[in-house]
């Protein structure tokens, strides 16, 4: 069954629920030459082509194929270096051969400059083909775009092209061992030398794809501040010419040996006076890290859906076919009511994140163009002023709520199988100890609820008129009844916010935040389903044939929100 083209689902977000008119014109724009794309159709159709191409590509060589990755694993290390078995070779040329490593990044370098959207939404069915893949092959694009966004065009055109072919890609190398969540205990150091470069040294521990050829690396400079204030962004390259000769710059030591995802390569790296550049400036790169953190926890979205698009259709082709007490097991009432719930909260959750690509485009195409030339209309600047807005509250809730939700799905299709959900005979066990590294890298679920918290009480001190005001339902004479039912929810879920935070705090008394931030973990989770349920109003009040997953959702979540405030009182 094809992944995109057999789904009503994804059919329907592609065609109706993407932002075409928002989006495609900030791509038109920049080829008015009778070689680049000429209208707004031709775009969506190469869209339409590539998502097809990967869709197919997914089904029918990355699924077969990852039972032999989390077998045999992703290759070993040899000198220093990774070296990719036949399985992840056979990938990386692959994913060359059809485009994928290049559906984002300039048409000057070999990319194809296709929405960043485009790339989101394959990357759902390469995880839902294998979730190793998934994360290994995310490193080649996200490459191509931080070396867009803050490298020197010398860098783009020497690197880039080499990225598309499959010949490069990179890492984000950033946790130490005793710098994880901590960030600002990072001890790497880096020492300016005559000629403007950098010589980095220190270890770094739980790298994804360290052996890709590039390494983004936070380290400290001589003399830089403590804790996050002092880090700076490096380029690293891990082979260099040194007279003319190829030289190893810095070694990959270890490769760990993991629960899931083992189809992967996660590694320990030295950087031993390691020659780097310095990427913008000096105490200044943990905001330019965090543009690839962000992206790859939006991305984290991507992988869930994969996860848990692969397990709820198994379970249901299991169910239909597997015969206890005289019926099939989808025949049975109470199996019937939890796979529905099942299935919805997977189509809310996707609904949910295809929206949330909608503005997540906007910001990326701005941005990248505000960094290159620094020319935004005053249009452009209000859109991408907003789009930072949404992209800046969704990107945790995108990453805590489908990572936890791709883990209870996993678990639950095991459960639904019985003891055979145990035996590796049968692929869930192997989907539900994947779900765990979605779970954990880019930032913990605690972490994300952190983030939530501190910026909706930032906002609160910043504006509280506008936060209270925010409580008071609108009129509702332009609004449908779903949008009605939506904005009820979000009242009560504020006021019992509001009630909590004078109880904890006095009214966000910074000297008592930490008691607030007890509940970081419920505020993240009520806004998640807020946020989702929302997106499921709008587009209910767009089309009749959405009510139902509306409604279906909102009484999934109702008892949720209502346990949420109870516990508030």
């Amino acid at each position: 069954m094809s992944y995109f083209q057999d789904s009503p689902e994804w059919q329907w977000l592609f065609s109706k629920a993407v932002n075409w008119d928002d989006i495609l014109p900030h791509y038109i724009s920049q080829y008015p030459t009778p070689e680049g794309l000429a209208n707004e159709d031709e775009v969506k159709k190469n869209c339409l082509e590539i998502l097809t191409v990967l869709d197919d590509w997914a089904e029918k060589k990355i699924a077969p194929r990852a039972p032999f990755l989390d077998q045999h694993g992703s290759g070993h290390i040899e000198n220093g270096m990774t070296i990719p078995n036949e399985y992840l070779q056979e990938l990386y040329r692959e994913a060359a051969e059809i485009g994928l490593l290049g559906v984002v990044g300039s048409r000057d370098y070999g990319a194809m400059d296709l929405p960043i959207f485009i790339n989101m939404m394959a990357f759902a069915f390469v995880s839902r083909g294998c979730l190793a893949s998934s994360s290994q092959l995310n490193f080649f694009s996200a490459t191509i775009d931080m070396l867009e966004r803050f490298c020197s065009k010398e860098d783009c055109a020497r690197l880039i092209p080499l990225i598309v072919a499959g010949k490069l890609s990179g890492s984000m190398t950033l946790t130490e061992s005793d710098a994880g969540s901590d960030i600002g205990a990072l001890t790497t150091r880096a020492v300016r030398t005559s000629d403007g470069s950098y010589r980095l040294s220190g270890n770094k521990i739980f790298i994804t794809n360290a052996g890709g050829g590039l390494s983004f690396a936070l380290a400290r400079t001589e003399g830089a501040p403590s804790g996050i204030k002092g880090i700076s962004l490096f380029l690293v390259e891990q082979t260099i010419k040194v007279n003319g000769v190829d030289t190893q710059n810095y070694r990959v030591l270890s490769q760990e040996k993991k629960l899931g995802m083992r189809g992967s390569f996660t590694c320990s790296v030295a950087f031993e006076n390691s020659v780097a550049s310095l990427i913008g400036k000096e105490n200044e790169g943990l905001p330019l890290m965090f543009h690839l953190m962000n992206q790859s926890r939006i991305g984290v979205g991507t992988q869930a859906i994969g996860i848990m698009e692969a397990c709820l259709q198994f379970v249901k082709g299991y169910a239909q076919e597997r015969v206890q007490f005289g019926r099939p097991l989808m025949e049975l009432p109470l199996f019937r009511h939890n796979f529905h719930s099942w299935e919805t909260e997977l189509n809310a959750f996707r609904a949910f994140f295809v929206d949330s690509l909608n503005t997540f485009s906007i910001y990326h195409r701005l941005d990248l163009k505000r960094r290159q030339t620094g020319d935004l209309n005053a249009d452009e600047s209000k859109k991408l002023k907003d789009a930072l807005s949404t992209v800046k509250l969704r990107t945790p809730l995108i990453k805590y709520y489908g990572a936890e939700l791709a883990v209870d799905l996993s678990k639950k299709s095991i459960q639904a199988l019985g003891g055979y959900g145990l035996m590796e005979d049968y692929p869930v066990e192997r989907w539900h100890r994947d779900s765990f590294g979605p779970l954990l890298y880019e930032g913990t679920s605690q972490i994300q609820s952190l983030m939530v918290t501190k910026d909706l009480v930032k906002g609160i001190l910043k504006n509280p008129r506008e936060f209270f005001a925010s409580m008071i339902p609108s009129a509702g004479f332009s609004l449908s009844a779903e949008q009605r039912d939506y904005s009820n929810l979000r009242k009560r879920f504020f006021r019992g916010l509001t009630r909590m935070i004078v109880k904890e705090t006095g009214w966000v008394n910074e000297s008592k935040i930490d008691k607030l931030l007890v509940h970081s973990e419920e505020i993240c989770e009520g806004l998640s389903y807020l946020e989702t349920l929302k997106v499921l109003a709008d587009h209910a009040a767009a089309d009749d044939s959405r009510r139902l997953l509306f409604q279906d959702y909102q009484k999934l979540i109702q008892p949720r929100l209502a346990g949420i405030l109870e516990s508030w009182k």
